[in-house]
């Protein structure tokens, strides 16, 4: 069964299927699995090579954090890379993604609408 982890960074909801290394229908071993940050690696790459991508990500599981990672350019003008600490102008488009997560809170009855 495939995992869906989803990835958030500057208010852009991007999806990642990952796959495992093996198939259970035959339990034999296929090719060796990428890492998870090869993975994420693999998608973003195409996003940055466009320049449609600067950015970080960031995957948990719980409280556990399973990347965590810098893309692209903080500043082309200064050459100086994004860094996971690096603060990002989120503009109107965060606000979606903060009424919905609010409304996942509401749902779980763990705060309510004033």
């Amino acid at each position: 069964m495939n995992q869906i982890t989803t990835l958030f960074s500057k208010g852009i909801t991007l999806l990642l299927a990952l796959t495992p290394c093996c198939d259970a229908a035959d339990g034999m071993e296929t090719e060796p699995a990428l890492s998870l940050e090869q993975q994420v690696d693999a998608y973003v790459q195409p996003y940055l090579d466009l320049s449609f991508f600067n950015g970080a990500v960031l995957i948990a599981r719980q409280d556990e954090i399973l990347l965590r990672k810098a893309y692209g350019m903080a500043d082309y003008t200064q050459r100086t890379p994004n860094t996971t600490p690096s603060q990002f102008r989120m503009a109107s488009i965060s606000k979606a993604f903060t009424q919905m997560t609010i409304g996942k809170l509401v749902r779980r009855s763990s705060v309510r609408w004033g």
